[in-house]
């Protein structure tokens, strides 16, 4: 995402106290909406790489030709069960959908932090725990 240039307003002359106070307050109107367009970037969702190939309009068939990927590294990677695919993998896929590599990247390691935040929640005796299939 590219940010607009931030718009500097030419000062006033320095003779009128109201003029350089509504200068002021101009910048800090800039500098607070800066503040809040960023926070809001932080704290918008991520989303999921298969999210980032649907809404690129991407089919996962075509997705594989076009990145040379076979389509079950991609489900499995877009489902997270591929732990630690190469950095080349997800970098050609990336390249297929139209999106940053690092964007990419980024949207499959916030979903292996969701699968794992998700995981530790379960209570210990969950019949979805690993633990508790292997003593059962």
């Amino acid at each position: 995402m590219s940010m607009k240039p931030l718009k500097v307003p030419v000062p006033p002359q320095p003779n009128t106290l109201e003029a350089f106070t509504d200068f002021v307050r101009t910048l800090v109107n800039q500098e607070v909406r800066l503040i809040l367009s960023k926070r809001q970037m932080e704290s918008a969702p991520q989303p999921t790489p298969r999210e980032l190939r649907t809404l690129a309009g991407w089919k996962l068939e075509a997705v594989s030709r076009k990145a040379d990927v076979p389509v079950r590294t991609i489900i499995h990677i877009e489902l997270g069960r591929r732990k630690n695919p190469r950095p080349a993998t997800l970098a050609k896929i990336a390249k297929a959908i139209g999106v940053e590599p690092l964007e990419y990247r980024r949207a499959f390691v916030a979903l292996i932090q969701k699968q794992e935040i998700s995981a530790s929640a379960l209570p210990s005796n969950s019949p979805l725990t690993t633990q508790a299939c292997v003593d059962s």
